[in-house]
């Protein structure tokens, strides 16, 4: 079974519920840049966080923006945009005395 967030503060409350659970006290997170069905120069941008319970996999995918590569400020407001993210999980983790490392937990 496996269940699904978009919503960074929701995967957050639910880690915390989860924390002293969590299997091998580890959650995986990473950037994803995928390409975009409009053109090959766009890339979409999202963050990817997984964990295991119980063997289940608790997922969040959350879209940060698209990098176009016109316009190097608005780029960077969208990498801005999911480093952010990554560090408030990184620093709940910190907080739950949970390891942080990066990749992708599938089922």
């Amino acid at each position: 079974m496996k269940v699904t967030f978009n919503q960074v503060g929701e995967f957050i409350d639910e880690l915390e519920k989860d924390a002293g659970k969590v299997e091998r006290n580890l959650v995986r997170c990473t950037k994803l840049f995928e390409p975009s069905r409009l053109s090959p120069t766009i890339r979409l941008v999202s963050i990817f966080s997984t964990y295991s319970v119980a063997g289940q996999v608790i997922t969040l995918t959350r879209y940060c923006g698209d990098i176009w590569g016109i316009n190097r400020e608005k780029d960077n407001e969208v990498i801005a945009k999911a480093d952010a993210y990554l560090k408030s999980i990184e620093k709940a983790c910190k907080h739950l005395k949970l390891e942080v490392r990066a990749g992708m937990l599938e089922e």
